[in-house]
């Protein structure tokens, strides 16, 4: 089955700004993505 969601670019922004690793925001776009650590893996240091 395919599954098709549309992430607004505030939840993006959201989660790369996020200090927290929990945050929701962190948790969508991570498992989007297939990361474990999103600004660790796009190079964002906080």
């Amino acid at each position: 089955m395919i599954c098709c969601a549309v992430i607004d670019t505030n939840v993006l922004v959201s989660a790369l700004l996020s200090s927290h690793g929990d945050a929701a925001t962190v948790q969508v776009i991570s498992k989007l993505l297939g990361y474990t650590d999103i600004n660790e893996s796009l190079g964002v240091t906080l």
